[in-house]
């Protein structure tokens, strides 16, 4: 009897936990802002293939999307209850998710014949399933939305007012240009006179060069970008010869790997290159020899996993950051440098980290780079040091085809 009575307690005391644990799995299930459900497969007897999946357990969050009870949905098959209403192959995905191992995570569209929503879908592997969550970002979305077209109403009404300007000025140079003629002969201006006319050639010369960088930087963002196998050895060779032809009297060590080639849309791929170029040209004007060096890197020859911790610095996204199989290229010079504590900072429009006095520069030049890059779903960041110099790493997708 006592043992019974012993095996009788132990069974009442596992129960309780049971139940415990039932209703703390059920608080959470049903407490949840985000939808959560639990899946098993359901597989061909012969071939043992997936052929559907059966809902084991669902919170109210899920069955409210459904218009359902949490308890209608126990037991169905989420092919046809789930899944006929989202315009992808979602159960392919999920198969693969159970078989695998891998899991899903995405942004879907679900339209349950009154509104279309955007969910947050995360997929995981459980035993001979999956387990979701799923989280509605319909608000996200249409602020994002929102947000972009707004960007396109101000990029419209940039570029617009951008022509207005660069119109304006060229009629202030003309008539500057003019004045400046009337009076050269007139012993009546004065020095100073000449002086201010000077500068204002320059200013609106300066101005007419940002105006100029502005309407290429919204320029490359509308127009497609056409590939061809784009020769960059011979590219570099070419900016770098126009360059030396304009200050000859400059001491100059060029390293210029030859051969190297990218599928890329040679225009803009080589507009990149001069500003790359010429900014490697431009701060290291104050060395006694300027040295610069193009290329492609070489694992055996370069620690690589430095150079590529730089870049996951800038990149936090861990699916942006280079791989080590990514043919890296490099634009490397002797000049002035920077500290790298602002490199965050490197490509935003207008920011200029040395003042006019010592370099010249409208501060978006690097900001016509980094979209060009972006554009050929590249990466561009750097390495730097002061007075040493820096170098330029940026990657293109060359996976994408010709």
């Amino acid at each position: 009897r006592e043992s019974l009575k012993q095996e009788i307690k132990q069974r009442q005391e596992a129960e309780a936990i049971l139940y415990q644990s039932r209703a703390l799995i059920s608080g959470i299930l049903n407490s949840s802002l985000d939808g959560i459900a639990a899946m098993e497969a359901l597989r061909d007897r012969r071939t043992g293939n997936i052929i559907d999946f059966s809902c084991l357990v669902v919170n109210p969050v899920i069955a409210r999307a459904f218009n359902q009870e949490p308890q209608d949905l126990i037991g169905k098959l989420v092919l046809k209850k789930f899944l006929h209403r989202i315009h992808y192959d979602l159960f392919t995905d999920l198969v693969n998710v159970v078989e695998t191992g891998k899991s899903l995570e995405q942004d879907i569209y679900y339209n349950d014949q009154e509104e279309g929503k955007w969910y947050h879908f995360i997929a995981v592997k459980l035993g001979d399933g999956f387990a979701i969550t799923v989280r509605d970002i319909t608000e996200r979305k249409n602020l994002e939305l929102t947000l972009e077209e707004t960007n396109k109403e101000l990029e419209t009404f940039s570029y617009s007012i951008a022509h207005d300007f660069r119109n304006q000025l060229e009629t202030i140079e003309s008539l500057t240009h003019f004045l400046k003629e009337e009076h050269e002969d007139d012993n009546s201006t004065t020095k100073n006179a000449q002086d201010y006319f000077e500068l204002m050639f320059q200013s609106t010369a300066r101005t007419q060069q940002i105006i100029k960088d502005l309407l290429m930087l919204s320029k490359i963002k509308k127009s497609p970008i056409t590939l061809e196998l784009v020769h960059l050895s011979n590219i570099v060779q070419e900016i770098l010869m126009k360059l030396q032809i304009k200050e000859p009297q400059r001491k100059v060590e060029l390293v210029i790997q030859p051969n190297v080639t990218a599928p890329a849309d040679q225009i803009f791929l080589t507009m990149a290159l001069e500003h790359l170029i010429g900014n490697a040209w431009k701060y290291s004007s104050k060395k006694d020899v300027t040295h610069i060096e193009f290329g492609v890197l070489s694992a055996e020859k370069t620690k690589l996993d430095s150079i590529i911790n730089q870049c996951s610095l800038y990149y936090k996204d861990k699916n942006l950051c280079v791989q080590k199989s990514d043919i890296i290229y490099f634009i490397k010079d002797n000049g002035a440098g920077f500290n790298l504590e602002i490199f965050k900072e490197l490509f935003t429009p207008f920011k200029r980290f040395h003042s006019d006095d010592e370099f010249e520069g409208t501060g978006i030049g690097l900001s016509i780079v980094k979209r060009i890059i972006n554009c050929h779903q590249g990466l561009i960041w750097c390495t730097s040091q002061v007075e040493q110099g820096t170098t330029f790493y940026f990657t293109l997708n060359s996976s994408r085809k010709i």
